[in-house]
């Protein structure tokens, strides 16, 4: 009886086979399942790659950098507020976000305030720069919206003269109700003094709506317009420049 129960606690060849088979579909499970991790390691790795390539990094700092030297070649004009002054800033941010996209078009706005005020610093106790942020920013994402329907030249000029027109009326309202309030309580003066400095180079100035009119919406439109058709007039070299490239 003990030899027939010790015959039966053998495994016979069957149990082998069939143990065999576990072990190898368990060791098939686990590969399934480093090949998972592994596999879902990559895409985490690639979420966790930075923002802009290399390549963009160069470019959004390039075109920081020369908005900043175009800010510095600025000047008033005439029968226009005085503590507005005229630029070229925006034809490299304009650029920049047709060929980068929106992000990287408001980083090349933020490089050129940063640039200005770590080495010019601010006379208007960060209104200046606050408004300029608001209003770059708005002409370009405008801009954007438009011309990524449909990328040519065409969209390209609509969009800017979307945007030229939304910006200025933008203006108008921030300039009014938010940075002309702010910069009167910083300094202590009151509204009727800021039309009085418009009124100095422009008589027709003399109120709100008049400074608004004739002072605040032109001048944007001069601005922005110009820099818009400077930067359409390159359109055709500046696509060639973006195949030669790489970029398109």
């Amino acid at each position: 009886m003990k030899e027939q129960t010790r015959a039966k606690d053998l495994p016979t060849a069957a149990d082998a086979g069939a143990m065999r088979a576990n072990i190898d579909s368990a060791r098939q499970g686990v590969g399934v399942a480093a090949a998972r991790a592994a596999a879902s390691g990559a895409k985490g790795a690639a979420s966790r790659k930075s923002l802009f390539s290399v390549k963009e990094l160069t470019t959004i700092a390039l075109l920081g950098v020369l908005s900043y030297l175009l800010m510095l070649i600025r000047f008033p004009l005439p029968f226009m507020p005085p503590f507005m002054d005229f630029d070229f800033a925006a034809v490299p941010e304009l650029i920049g976000v047709f060929l980068l996209g929106p992000v990287p078009g408001v980083f090349i706005v933020l490089i050129k305030l940063l640039i200005k005020m770590a080495t010019v610093g601010t006379g208007s106790a960060f209104t200046g720069e606050i408004i300029n942020f608001m209003l770059s920013c708005c002409l370009i994402l405008v801009a954007w919206i438009i011309y990524n329907t449909k990328r040519t030249k065409r969209t390209a000029l609509i969009g800017m003269i979307s945007a030229t027109a939304i910006t200025a009326v933008v203006a108008c309202f921030a300039n009014i109700y938010l940075i002309f309030p702010l910069y009167a309580n910083l300094y202590g003066l009151d509204v009727d003094k800021i039309i009085g400095m418009v009124a100095a180079v422009n008589p027709y100035v003399k109120s709100k709506m008049s400074l608004v009119m004739l002072g605040i919406l032109p001048f944007n439109i001069i601005k922005n317009g110009v820099a818009a058709f400077l930067v359409f007039v390159v359109y055709n070299r500046l696509v060639k420049m973006l195949k030669h490239l790489g970029w398109r």
